[in-house]
């Protein structure tokens, strides 16, 4: 409430728990496994939790985490919106902790060729090995995200993006309406409210 700030990690950040709103609005949102950095010990040390196709490599090997932890989770996520397809396509989790172990991150451009060398820079700063040669917080990664994608005339309207998720899911939205319609069409009429005392009946 004054501030200070929390130091939440998320340790689970993946397209999963990532909303995009018909407002055109970013959302992430389950925060089951979120730890503070304000607690014990316990809650950055011992067993992993969180999708291992998104995990950093310092959440797989137990070690202390913070919030860069979360941005090579988005880092992630990047390299699949810039490559087209996951990361980790076909590989097993222990494939994947192996990889992130001996930091055997493919580029996104070793996957996909077109992909923009400016927006391939940003997405290895977020998924480097070490913590310390990330992004230091979410806000300058967004930063230089926002430079690089300006730069290319790419930036969307939240408007625009709005638009975009509601005409992707036109079909699921009036399915809704149409079954929330048939409910309360189906329910009975409410009972008219009692005449209070003493009050004159109405003429027929």
């Amino acid at each position: 409430f004054d501030g200070t700030p929390l130091r939440i990690i998320h340790r689970d950040v993946s397209p999963h728990n990532v909303f995009v709103t018909y407002a055109g609005q970013t959302k992430l949102v389950d925060f089951g496994i979120a730890k503070a950095l304000a607690q014990s010990s316990e809650t950055t040390h011992g067993g992993t939790k969180g999708k291992v196709a998104y995990m950093a490599p310092e959440q797989e090997r137990g070690d202390p985490l913070d919030a860069r932890t979360d941005l090579f989770a988005v880092g992630v996520m990047l390299w699949e919106a810039l490559v087209g397809h996951p990361l980790w396509i076909g590989l097993s989790d222990l494939a994947i902790i192996s990889r992130l172990h001996f930091a055997e991150i493919p580029t996104p451009r070793e996957a996909n060729a077109d992909v923009n060398p400016e927006l391939e820079e940003v997405c290895l700063r977020a998924l480097a090995h070490r913590p310390s040669d990330r992004f230091s917080d979410a806000a300058e990664f967004r930063h230089a995200l926002e430079r690089c994608i300006d730069g290319l005339g790419l930036r969307a309207r939240p408007e625009e993006t709005g638009k975009l998720v509601a005409d992707l899911f036109a079909e699921d939205r009036h399915r809704l309406a149409r079954l929330v319609g048939e409910h309360l069409s189906s329910r009975p009429p409410p009972l008219s409210a009692a005449a209070p005392p003493g009050s004159v009946p109405p003429i027929a």
